[in-house]
């Protein structure tokens, strides 16, 4: 358990958008790990599309009523913004 502080951090601030999708997966895999703050600080944060939607897929799996306004800021968002 002592290895989801790192992961979380790899998350938010690893400068390679597959490595912070590749740690919110392994994030993901723990039953220990409830997603959804982390899913939010992403969708707020984020704007490489692979992490967005897997922050989304994962934010609806466990609180699908959160996850209309992120797709609607999405939907506004300037398609040059997202990576």
């Amino acid at each position: 358990f002592e290895y989801i502080p790192r992961l979380q951090e790899k998350v938010l601030s690893d400068p390679h958008s597959e490595v912070r999708r590749d740690a919110l997966m392994k994030l993901s895999a723990s039953q220990d790990f409830d997603p959804s703050a982390l899913c939010k600080l992403v969708l707020d944060t984020e704007k490489a599309y692979p992490v967005i939607g897997l922050a989304l897929e994962l934010l609806n799996s466990v609180q699908p009523h959160k996850v209309a306004p992120y797709v609607t800021k999405l939907k506004n968002e300037d398609a040059d913004q997202l990576a």
